[in-house]
């Protein structure tokens, strides 16, 4: 048995990259209520990278609470050799994000996530379906490496 499942693993790890291929995520999806919308399906670039923020394959889950003022960001990534070519096999991780919610009308939400090197915001626009990610590098909080002009984006498909 114990045979078998090593068979199996080593099929998996070289034929990883058509695994990669087929790799299921969470399906476009946003839903509001009076005091809490949920946003869902994966980031996809919308600007070109030399290494990525995000790999391609990710999953996320947004969900936004208007009473705290608050959304959280989860973030499930599995990054391949087509996104670092140095990685010598594959590597998932998981990361969650809070986010300060800067606007919250009828048609959209804005939340912003300030980092030391860079800002985060998301926008979720509850009209037109769609939600946005934008990263901007800043030097506002002591980064003197940090380029303002680097700007990447993510649309949720």
């Amino acid at each position: 048995m114990r045979v078998l499942r090593f068979v199996i693993i080593a099929i998996l790890l070289l034929d990883w990259t058509a695994l990669a291929d087929e790799v299921s995520t969470l399906p476009k999806k946003i839903t509001a209520t009076s005091d809490a919308v949920a946003a869902s399906g994966r980031w996809a670039l919308t600007t070109r990278l030399s290494a990525p923020l995000l790999p391609r394959i990710n999953s996320v889950e947004i969900v936004c609470n208007r009473t705290r003022g608050t959304c959280q960001e989860a973030v499930a990534s599995l990054y391949t050799k087509e996104d670092v070519p140095q990685l010598t096999r594959p590597f998932l991780t998981v990361s969650i994000s809070e986010y300060k919610v800067t606007r919250w009308d009828a048609s959209s939400i804005t939340a912003i996530s300030a980092k030391p090197v860079a800002d985060l915001e998301i926008q979720i626009d509850l009209q037109d379906g769609t939600a946005t990610r934008r990263y901007q590098e800043t030097k506002a909080r002591g980064s003197q490496t940090a380029n303002p002009s680097r700007i990447v984006r993510w649309e949720l498909k």
